[in-house]
C-alpha cells in the first residue's frame, strides 16, 4: 500500500518539475517546449489511478 503512495508522490514530484520547465520555457521564449512542458504535466496530473472497490450488501429489511 505504501509503494502506490511513493508512486503518488514521485508522479506529483514530476508533475510540479514540468510546470516549472514549463514557466522557464515561456519565459525564455521558447513557447513550443512550454506547450510540451504543459502537455506532459496535464497528462501526468489527468491519468486515472487505480482504485479498490468494495461493494457491501445490507440485508432488505421487508415492512411487516
Amino acid at each position: 500500500m505504501w509503494l502506490i503512495s511513493l508512486w503518488g508522490v514521485g508522479l506529483l514530484a514530476v508533475a510540479i518539475y514540468c510546470i516549472w520547465q514549463a514557466i522557464r520555457d515561456y519565459r525564455r521564449g521558447d513557447y513550443a517546449m512550454a506547450a510540451a512542458g504543459a502537455a506532459g504535466a496535464a497528462l501526468i496530473v489527468l491519468m486515472p489511478v487505480q482504485q479498490h472497490a468494495v461493494k457491501v450488501e445490507m440485508p432488505v429489511q421487508l415492512p411487516s
